[in-house]
């Protein structure tokens, strides 16, 4: 069976993801490829496609938060005895606008940030 939780990148779900590392096999973080990975995201809640109140900035970095989501997999992985870290995926979203604009961080220096995480 398969399991997601989507933490949203919210800080107030990070405490929540080391209760779920003893089944996990994976960890896929998810970013918009537009977006520096050293600002903070804009957070905004959806329901049934419609927003449900302002949107707000975060109030971590998207590398700070992929540093923190990698930090609890590997610590609790250990605590819990699991020898190999399971599996991570960085999986980047709105290609189209990466691609019609000049953003500011290249996809080599998000690469190079990725792998030294």
């Amino acid at each position: 069976s398969i399991r997601i939780i989507d933490s949203g990148g919210q800080p107030q779900f990070h405490d929540l993801l080391s209760i779920f590392i003893p089944e996990l096999s994976g960890l896929v973080s998810v970013f918009k490829l537009c977006e520096p990975l050293a600002v903070r995201g804009e957070v905004a809640f959806y329901r049934e496609g419609y927003l449900t109140c302002a949107p707000y900035k975060s109030h971590y970095t998207n590398e700070q938060i992929i540093r923190h989501d990698l930090q609890v997999v590997q610590s609790e992985a250990m605590r819990c005895g699991i020898e190999h870290m399971p599996n991570v995926a960085f999986v980047g979203t709105h290609l189209d606008v990466y691609l019609s604009k000049s953003c500011s961080e290249s996809a080599d220096d998000k690469d190079k940030v990725l792998v030294g995480l």
